[in-house]
Formats: structure tokens, C-alpha cells, sequence
């Protein structure tokens, strides 16, 4: 899209009665997530991996060994 093209929209947008602005938002939030929802994951897929990585260590004293590593 032409930069100018761009501006005058904007302007246009902005001429709006506010209740028809929102309506404009609502419906390229909806339009936007729609065409990035494509492939997209779940950050709850990643509870519990890597959990065998922490088994048998004690989670105070690994904290305890990295901040005293900090301070050198």
C-alpha cells in the first residue's frame, strides 16, 4: 500500500463516528488473528518437559549454588 494511500486511510478512519472506529478495530483484530492463528501452539504443550532433567536435585540448593556463582 502507497504510503499516501496509507495516510488518507488513516484520515478517513479517523473521521469515523467512534462506535464505527471500534467496530473497524474489532473486525481487523478478528481478520489479523484468523490469518496468525494459523500453526500457532499452545504454551501449555510445554508443562512437564524437561522435567526428567530435574529429578533428584534440590531446588533450593540449585538456586543457592547459581546466586553464589553470581558473586563469584
Amino acid at each position: 500500500m502507497a504510503t499516501d494511500s496509507f495516510d488518507e486511510l488513516v484520515h478517513r478512519i479517523r473521521n469515523l463516528p467512534i462506535h464505527e472506529q471500534r467496530e473497524l478495530l474489532h473486525a481487523l483484530s478478528n481478520s489479523v488473528a484468523a490469518q496468525s492463528a494459523c500453526g500457532t501452539r499452545s504454551l501449555l504443550e510445554l508443562k512437564g518437559l524437561g522435567r526428567h532433567v530435574w529429578q533428584g536435585i534440590d531446588a533450593q540448593q540449585y538456586v543457592r549454588q547459581e546466586r553464589a556463582s553470581w558473586t563469584g
